[in-house]
Parts: structure tokens; C-alpha cells; sequence
């Protein structure tokens, strides 16, 4: 229940003379005015509100655009509980003004205004700036929003980032009483402290070219943040169809207060229902997709620490500083299509917009509201303080990027980092899709005279992606984790090896499986052979690759494992997966006997089939990317001798997640426009001598 909820009226002035001095003049040019703008626009308004900041010890006039209104402060007696007072700052801002009195007394009742064509006595609010002190606050304007959508709103902010303070404008709202608003509020969990602030005044032009005639939007933000929540722990600005997500689970508010400049701002994207659904039913957890191709755009939104770095600015609707104030990677908003009573316009039709789902946003609603009866992914994401990132590079993958992507989302990993250069095959395409479908970050890789995965490298480890991360793990497109404790998931290994900083992972190599030609078909599915036992022959030194927590001793992130001086090394639990603690640099990276293949392995599919190998030797070595892949590389890298099919029961699962990344028709046709062109390429590489001569060497093997 909420533990202190108050309503409350604003105190402001409006005239009624028919005189031009009452009249405010017109914001903005004729020809962005539409027929509506003169009966919405507000020319009336003097005041908003009056308060009292017991800190300054002064009275605030809280005031729309002055305009021509500043005129009137020329010939305007002020006097607060009768005591004459000059302003001591007319400050104007974006969309409103605030003028600033002195006071004598510490209890301010009245103020008292007297001028040659009107006259007011304005009752003087008190602050809320400690009722709210140290909250989690949001704060938003409504218009008649269903009571229901004000609830799955709140309950949202409240589960997902532990919001516990409310300040709600009502503007003008007629389709439910102020008893049954409060009820609403009063039955979310969580809110302990809420205000209602009744804003009686006109909201101002809704055309879209009228923005800057809004005033009240913009000074009930400028209110909000002197009377009420100046003194909050952190703030979030949004609307009730408006929902801030994290993709780690981290509450935006302790994001914020944790940044360095006390300020996260997010990308928004619109969000849909089925649009064949009752429109007037729909609620939030109805909403379970996105636009295929990204668009429209929508405006992004904030949280603030008032009292840090950004203390004294201006609370802007979708800014606090610039338009191009940065974005934190790590949340997003989503903006909810058909939650809207169209106020200001009908968004019931949403046009000519193909509709993806989006796996992200269907688990939120899930896991907020409680699971519908649309299906969502076979996906196991890790919990909040375990978000895994893996890091790569890829050139010339376009065809098995989709599995390789699916698989580590099904068994745990939520975020990639795909480096990629000279593309020729879609690849580069391929991810920036993904990209727009939020699924990987894709960078365009500036190769140094390193080469393409130092150079990635290098980049990464100053990405904010990887600096938020708990787990990092940098593998190629060829390498497939293999977790075979518990289901198989992220989760399981991390609990099968705790208090650790470090898992180094053994490859185990797999065979071509006497395939030859590319069929298109899974990898996992497809190679079963895999390296020997040592009992059998198989080689003793097998390199790892290692998934580790990033950590301010690391240096640099290096291609099997993170790359740390040896004073530093020493401190990092380096521990393998079967429980082992390793302190030998020699066996970090590359481990002698001890495998740990029960717990988990590296599937390492290094050559594919023989017609693959070939495009692989074409496109050449990401790492040592000087050396040429000749048969030696295939005679090394192709071992077999085991059968191993662990790795077979996340195939459904995969598979599912395919297919729902395909029902996007943009991401299905670069995908299927890749695999021609891999066809195209095995075909025209035959063509040439060199490498049939290197296929029939392989096959004659």
C-alpha cells in the first residue's frame, strides 16, 4: 500500500480580460500553425504555480513563455504576506519562466500581486522536497490514460527498477474521479510515496510543429524537479506508454547513480500489439513486437541524479543537455504503440508496417505481468548479476552466423560484440540486421597492422558493452560452448565453478565427418567426430578459450584469455572447470592433461567440410592472418577418432530460435542471399587450379 499520498492543486493565475495585455502572443510562425492551434494554445496563462523552497528560503512563480507578458512585471506590485519584494532572478527557460522572490519569514502564506488592470492573491505551496528525498522517483503527465495502463506502468517500474516514488500531473482528466485514481495507485506494491498534482491548464497545440508552444509539459518537468524531486535519490521521466528496459537487469536508477555524470539517457523503439487485436483492450503485456526494419523512430527519454553532475539543468522532455546527449547501451525504452487514447492524434493504425517478435520484450512481459499465451523463445538468459557478452570477429560468415548467434542465446549469452572487415558476402549486412533487431552490437573493424581479431580486440575492451558485462568470452564463429553440467546452460557452469574470475575451456577438435560438399545444415548437428582421449592417442597440449569477468587489472583481452602482468595474475581466480585452481601462466591458456571435458568443452569445428575448408583458406586467418592455410592447417585441425554428440540436445532449441530470427523478412533474405553467394564462391574457387589440386590432396588424405 502506499504509505503517503497526497493531491493536490496548483496555484497559479489566469486572466479573463479581453484586453491584448491578457492576451499571450502567439509562440510560433503562421505557416506551423494548424486549424486547431489558436482554440489549444495557451494565451491566458500567467502562472502555473506558487511554492516556497524553505532551502533558499525564497518564493517561486512558476510561469509558461513570458513573451509579452514580461511587460507587465514593469507596473506589477509584489508582496508577499504585505511586505513589498522585488524578483531577485526572472529566469526564462525552454517553454516557461520562473520568477524569484525574497523572503522575510520562514512560513511564507501569500502572495499578493497589484497591477493597474488586475489584481490576485496567490496561496503560497509548501515543498515536497524532503518527502521525497533519497526515493527511486518517476514522474509523468496523464490525460484520461486507462487506470489499468497507469497500474502495469507502475508495476513495471516498480519490479523491473525499484521505483518507490510517484509524481503524477493530471491534466484535466474526466473519464475517472480522484478517489478512484488514488485507489489505483494505492493497490501497486512498492509505491511508498506519491503525489497527485492537478494541472489545470491547457496542454497546448498537438500538431507536430507546434512543440515549442508546449509549456506546460515542459514547466511541470521545471516543477517537479524545484518543489518536488530536486532532493531524489534518481528520477526517471516517462509517459505511461513508456518503459525503460535494462539488458542486464540493472535498475536504471542505480545506473545512474553509479555514472559518471549522473545521467542515463536510452534509444527508444516503438512496440506493438497483434493489430488485429481490440484496440481498446490492449494493455502493455499485449505488446510482443517491433517494426522489421526499425522504423518510425522514437524519441528517447532519461533518468537524473538531481543532486549530481547535472544539478541546476533543465529537465527537457527527451534531453537534459543536448539533443545528442549520449546513450547508454546497456537500456533501452520501449514506447507502446496502442497504449493511447489518441489525444493528440489516432495511433490505433499503425500503416504499412511489417511486425516482428521480439523475444526480449515478450520475456519482460512475462516475467513483469506473468506468461501469456503467446510462445516465447526457448531462450535461458542468464540472471541479472551474470550477463554474458562474447566478443568476436568474422569476415565471410553470412551462412552460419544465425546458428552460431542462436545457440549462445539458447544456452545463456545475451550480448554479442561482432567485429567484422572486407565483407563480401553479406556478412557485414547480416549483423548490422541483427543489430536493428537489437540482438549484437556490430562494429566495422579498423584493422591495425595487428590484424583484424587484435585489432577487434584492442577496441573492445574500452566498449561500454564490455565494460558492463559480468562474463566476457571472446570465441570465433567456429567455436561452440559445450556445457554439459546441469541443462547445459551458462548458468549451470558458473554454479558447477563459483569464486571464479576465470574459466579457461578446453578445445576438443572435430573432424569433417568424411563431408565434402556444403549443405547448408546445422554445424552442431552435422560434425559428431571429435578429437581423441589421451587414452587413445589423442594430443596432449589443447589450447582453452576463456570466460572470464572483466576486471580493472586486465589489460587487454587476448584471443584464449584475458592478458593480466604477473603482480596481478596472482590475485585472479583463475579455475577450471571441474573445480581446479590453476596458477601455472603456462597452463592458463593452454591446458597440458587435465581437460575438464566432463564439465564443459570447447567444440571447435576449425575446417568443416572440404568445400568450406576451401572458402576459409580463401578469406584467410583472423588472428595470425599472415599465414597461409594450407594442407598442413587441414591435417592439424581436422582430428577425429571419438564420437561426441553432447552437444545435441540444444539442436531444438537452436533450431526454434532460427527460425524465429528468420520469420524477419529482411534478416531471411540477406541469410539466404549469403548462402548464394557461398555456393557462387565454392564454385568459382574450383574453378581454379590451386585450390581443386588442395580439394583432391584433402580427399586423397
Amino acid at each position: 500500500m502506499v504509505l503517503d499520498i497526497t493531491e493536490l492543486e496548483l496555484s497559479g493565475l489566469v486572466f479573463d480580460g479581453d484586453q491584448p495585455v491578457f492576451k499571450r502572443d502567439r509562440h510560433n510562425d503562421a505557416k506551423n500553425r494548424d486549424a486547431n492551434y489558436d482554440s489549444d494554445y495557451d494565451s491566458k496563462t500567467f502562472i502555473y504555480d506558487c511554492f516556497h523552497d524553505p532551502e533558499l528560503n525564497n518564493v517561486t512563480l512558476l510561469c509558461p513563455k513570458l513573451l509579452n507578458f514580461r511587460s507587465i512585471l514593469d507596473d506589477l506590485r509584489i508582496k508577499i504576506d504585505g511586505l513589498l519584494v522585488q524578483p531577485t532572478k526572472i529566469e526564462s527557460l525552454s517553454r516557461c519562466a520562473v520568477i524569484t522572490l525574497p523572503c522575510l519569514e520562514t512560513d511564507p502564506r501569500v502572495v499578493t500581486l497589484s497591477h493597474p488592470l488586475f489584481g490576485a492573491n496567490l496561496a503560497i505551496g509548501r515543498s515536497y522536497l524532503a518527502q521525497f528525498a533519497g526515493k527511486n522517483a518517476i514522474f509523468t503527465i496523464s490525460q484520461n490514460n486507462r487506470l489499468e495502463w497507469l497500474q502495469d506502468w507502475l508495476t513495471h517500474y516498480v519490479k523491473e527498477h525499484k521505483t518507490n516514488a510517484l509524481v503524477l500531473s493530471e491534466n484535466n482528466s474526466t473519464k475517472y474521479s480522484s478517489q478512484e485514481l488514488i485507489n489505483a495507485i494505492s493497490q501497486v506494491p512498492g509505491i511508498e510515496t506519491a503525489v497527485i498534482i492537478q494541472a489545470r491548464y491547457p496542454f497546448g497545440p498537438a500538431d507536430k510543429d507546434s512543440y515549442g508552444a508546449l509549456f506546460l509539459q515542459r514547466a511541470l518537468a521545471e516543477l517537479c524537479r524545484r518543489r518536488f524531486l530536486g532532493r531524489a535519490r534518481a528520477v526517471v521521466s516517462a509517459d505511461i506508454d513508456e518503459l525503460f528496459h535494462s539488458n542486464d537487469g540493472t535498475s536504471i536508477y542505480d545506473a545512474a547513480v553509479a555514472s559518471e555524470t549522473g545521467y542515463i539517457r536510452a534509444d527508444a523503439e516503438w512496440v506493438y500489439a497483434d493489430p488485429n487485436s481490440d484496440g481498446g483492450q490492449l494493455r502493455h503485456k499485449d505488446h510482443r513486437f517491433i517494426s522489421a526494419d526499425g522504423k518510425p523512430k522514437s524519441n528517447r527519454k532519461w533518468c537524473v541524479v538531481p543532486q549530481g553532475p547535472q544539478n541546476g539543468q533543465q529537465w527537457r522532455t527527451h534531453f537534459i543537455n543536448r539533443r545528442n546527449d549520449p546513450v547508454d547501451p546497456n537500456f533501452k525504452m520501449w514506447h507502446f504503440r496502442q497504449i493511447s487514447n489518441s489525444w493528440k492524434h489516432d495511433r490505433s493504425d499503425i500503416g504499412e508496417i511489417t511486425l516482428v517478435a521480439n523475444p526480449e520484450l515478450q520475456q519482460s512481459m512475462d516475467s513483469v505481468f506473468g506468461t501469456t499465451t503467446a510462445k516465447s523463445p526457448a531462450i535461458v538468459k542468464p540472471s541479472a548479476d551474470q550477463s554474458a557478452l562474447i566478443i568476436t570477429s568474422m569476415k565471410n560468415e553470412g551462412p552460419f552466423i544465425l546458428e552460431w548467434i542462436a545457440y549462445h542465446r539458447v544456452i545463456g549469452f545475451d550480448k554479442f560484440l561482432v567485429y567484422t572487415n572486407d565483407c563480401s558476402d553479406g556478412t557485414d549486412a547480416i549483423l548490422d540486421r541483427l543489430q536493428n533487431l537489437g540482438i549484437v552490437e556490430h562494429r566495422r573493424n579498423k584493422v591495425l597492422r595487428r590484424g583484424p581479431q587484435k585489432s577487434a580486440l584492442k577496441d573492445a575492451i574500452a566498449q561500454p558493452i564490455s565494460q558492463q558485462a559480468s562474463w566476457i568470452l571472446v570465441s570465433d564463429i567456429d567455436e561452440f560452448l559445450n556445457i554439459k553440467a546441469g541443462d547445459g546452460h551458462l548458468q549451470d557452469l558458473l554454479k558447477a565453478v563459483p569464486n571464479s574470475d576465470a574459466i579457461p575451456v578446453t578445445w576438443r577438435l572435430f573432424s569433417n565427418d568424411d563431408r565434402v560438399e556444403f549443405d547448408g545444415n546445422l554445424v552442431i548437428q552435422s560434425y559428431s567426430d571429435a578429437q581423441s582421449d589421451l587414452k587413445s592417442g589423442g594430443l596432449r597440449k589443447r589450447f582453452v578459450k576463456t570466460l572470464f569477468k572483466p576486471h580493472a587489472d586486465i589489460e587487454r583481452f587476448g584471443t584464449h584469455g584475458p592478458i593480466l602482468s604477473d603482480d596481478n595474475l596472482a590475485n585472479f581466480q583463475w579455475i577450471s572447470p571441474n573445480g581446479v585452481r590453476i596458477t601455472d601462466p603456462k597452463e592458463m591458456t593452454r591446458r597440458q592433461t587435465d581437460f575438464s571435458y566432463d564439465v564443459a568443452q570447447f567444440n571447435h569445428y576449425a575446417t568443416r567440410s572440404v568445400d568450406e575448408y576451401l572458402v576459409k583458406k580463401e578469406r584467410g586467418r583472423v588472428n595470425h592472418f599472415k599465414q597461409v592455410m594450407e594442407l598442413d592447417y587441414w591435417v592439424k585441425m581436422c582430428q577425429g577418432g571419438e564420437a561426441d554428440k553432447t552437444i545435441h540436445r540444444h539442436i531444438d532449441a537452436t533450431r526454434s530460435e532460427i527460425d524465429r530470427l528468420l520469420k524477419d523478412k529482411v534478416l531471411s533474405d540477406l541469410h539466404d542471399a549469403s548462402v548464394n553467394w557461398y555456393r557462387a564462391k565454392i564454385k568459382e574457387l574450383r574453378a581454379n587450379p590451386k585450390y581443386e589440386d588442395m580439394r583432391n590432396e584433402i580427399l586423397s588424405l
